[in-house]
C-alpha cells in the first residue's frame, strides 16, 4: 500500500509540475551559464517588460502549457529577465533588445544560437525550440578524449549522445565500440544501442529489434517504437538524398514486426515525401489519397502535412490546388481559429475562387463569435476581397 501510495504522489508531483508550466531558473546570470555548461544545455531567455502585453500573454498561456514545459524544461536552462531591472540592464549591454518580448537560445560560452522578437503561441514557441536543439554541440570536449585513446562506457557514451544531439554522424564510433572489448553490463549494452541507434539501415537497428524484450522492459513500448521511427524516418531522408527508395523499403519491413500499423504509415509518409520530392505527380496522387483518407480525419497535424508538401511541390496543378484547400478546410473543422480560416479564405481568393472566399469567410465569422474568438482580421479580409470585386 505504501509503493502506491508514493506512485500516485509521485504520478501527482509529475503532472502538477508540468501543468505549472516552464520552470525559470531564478540565478545570477553567471550561474545560468555554469548550469548550462554542466548540463550541457542551451540557455532560454525571456527578455520582457512588466507592463508588455504579449509578454503577459505569453506568461500566461504559452509558457503554462504542458507540452512546451515538457520541452523547454527537458532541454533548456530557462530565465525570464526583466529588461528594466538591474539583471536586465546588464543583459542588454551584450544582448540587444529593442522590442519586448524578444526570446533568445544562447550557448553556454555566450553565443546567441537564436533570437526571436514577438508573442509566439504554443505551436510556434515549440517550433522555434525544437528548430535550436540541435545547435549545442558539446561533442569537441568528447571527441577529445576519445582520440586520446579513452574507451571507458561513460565516455563513449557521452560522445555518442553528443553527437547524436548535434545531429552528427555517430554510427563509426558506435560501431567501433561495439566490435571491441568494451566489456559493458548488461544494462550498459541496452542504454548504448538504444542511444546509438539513428538510421534503420544499419547494424544497431537490427539490434535494437533483436533485442526488443530487454529494451521495452527498460524504456517502454512507446518510447521504444518512437526510437525506431526516428531512426527510420532518417533513413528516409537518406533515401530521398540519394534517389534510393528500396532503403524506405527496407524500414518498412524492419518496423512490420514491431507494430504492423506504425509500420504502414511510416510508408505511406516517407513515400509521400519521396514522391514530392521527386515531382512525381502520379505518384504521389495515389499515396496522398491514401493518406488524406487513413489518417486526416479529426487529425489536423496530418492535414498540415499534405498542405505543406504538395504547396511546397504541386501548387501549380489544378488538383493540387483542391487538395490544399481540401485540407484547410479539415484543420479549421477540426480548430476553428481566425488565423486558420484566414489561411483558407486568402488561398480560395489566390486560386482564383473569390466568392467561394467570402462565402467561406461568412461562415467562418459566424462560427467564430458563436466560440467568443475575434474575427478583427477575417472581417477586414472579406471587406477587402467585396471592395475588390466592385
Amino acid at each position: 500500500m505504501k509503493l502506491i501510495h508514493l506512485a500516485c504522489l509521485l504520478l501527482w508531483f509529475t503532472t502538477t509540475t508540468l501543468a505549472e508550466g516552464i520552470e525559470f531558473f531564478d540565478g545570477t546570470w553567471e550561474e545560468a551559464l555554469a548550469k548550462a555548461e554542466a548540463e550541457e544545455k542551451l540557455i532560454f531567455v525571456d527578455a520582457y517588460a512588466k507592463w508588455c502585453g504579449p509578454c503577459k500573454k505569453m506568461a500566461a498561456s504559452t509558457f503554462k502549457d504542458a507540452s512546451v514545459a515538457e520541452l523547454f524544461n527537458q532541454n533548456f536552462i530557462s530565465m525570464k529577465i526583466d529588461m528594466e531591472e538591474s539583471m536586465g540592464r546588464t543583459f542588454g549591454q551584450t544582448y540587444s533588445v529593442s522590442a519586448y518580448p524578444t526570446l533568445f537560445f544562447i550557448m553556454p560560452n555566450g553565443e546567441v544560437a537564436k533570437k526571436s522578437v514577438g508573442f509566439k503561441d504554443v505551436a510556434k514557441l515549440t517550433n522555434l525550440g525544437n528548430s535550436v536543439l540541435g545547435s549545442a554541440d558539446f561533442s569537441s570536449k568528447y571527441k577529445a578524449k576519445y582520440d586520446e585513446g579513452s574507451r571507458d562506457f561513460e565516455t563513449v557514451m557521452d560522445y555518442v549522445k553528443s553527437l547524436n544531439k548535434a545531429g552528427k554522424p555517430s554510427l563509426k564510433i558506435a560501431n567501433d565500440y561495439l566490435l571491441s572489448d568494451h566489456c559493458m553490463t548488461a544494462q550498459q549494452y541496452d542504454q548504448f544501442i538504444f542511444e546509438a541507434v539513428s538510421e534503420a539501415d544499419s547494424k544497431l537497428f537490427d539490434l535494437c529489434i533483436d533485442n526488443k524484450s530487454s529494451l521495452v522492459s527498460t524504456f517502454g513500448q512507446e518510447a521504444y517504437e518512437d526510437k525506431l521511427l526516428k531512426a527510420a524516418q532518417k533513413t528516409t531522408r537518406k533515401a530521398i538524398d540519394n534517389e534510393y527508395s528500396e532503403l524506405i523499403d527496407e524500414a518498412v519491413t524492419k518496423l512490420k514486426p514491431i507494430n504492423k500499423s506504425l509500420s504502414e504509415q511510416y510508408r505511406i509518409e516517407s513515400y509521400l515525401e519521396y514522391t514530392a520530392s521527386y515531382k512525381d505527380w502520379e505518384n504521389y496522387q495515389k499515396y496522398y489519397k491514401t493518406y488524406d483518407k487513413k489518417y486526416t480525419k479529426n487529425n489536423p497535424e496530418a492535414s498540415k502535412r499534405l498542405v505543406a508538401l504538395t504547396s511546397k511541390h504541386f501548387e501549380d496543378k489544378a488538383d493540387g490546388q483542391n487538395m490544399i484547400i481540401s485540407n484547410l478546410s479539415k484543420i479549421v473543422e477540426a480548430e476553428p481559429t481566425e488565423k486558420g480560416y484566414l489561411h483558407l479564405i486568402q488561398t480560395l481568393h489566390q486560386y482564383g475562387k473569390t466568392d467561394e472566399a467570402i462565402n467561406v469567410g461568412n461562415d467562418a465569422i459566424s462560427i467564430l463569435k458563436a466560440k467568443d474568438i475575434a474575427t478583427k482580421k477575417l472581417e477586414g479580409f472579406i471587406k477587402y476581397l467585396q471592395n475588390s470585386k466592385q
